[in-house]
């Protein structure tokens, strides 16, 4: 079995940001050489959050209303 290990550190600049990495993870598939089997995304950070979704601005701004009313 193959196995690849890649990983991205983001900054952020704001309290809340959103990053959109499937190029980045599209670009780690690719480094790696597999044709099957699955990717493992994960934050090694206690206070972020990851989701997939559709990338659409009216979405991301109802995410931010949101998290704004917790």
């Amino acid at each position: 079995m193959k196995i690849h290990s890649d990983y991205l550190t983001l900054h952020t600049r704001r309290k809340r940001e959103f990053f959109i990495i499937t190029p980045n993870v599209q670009a780690a598939v690719e480094k790696s050489g597999i044709h099957d089997g699955f990717a493992l995304v994960s934050s090694l950070h206690t206070n972020s959050a990851m989701f997939v979704n559709d990338q659409e601005t009216g979405l991301l701004e109802d995410v931010l209303t949101w998290l704004d009313k917790l």
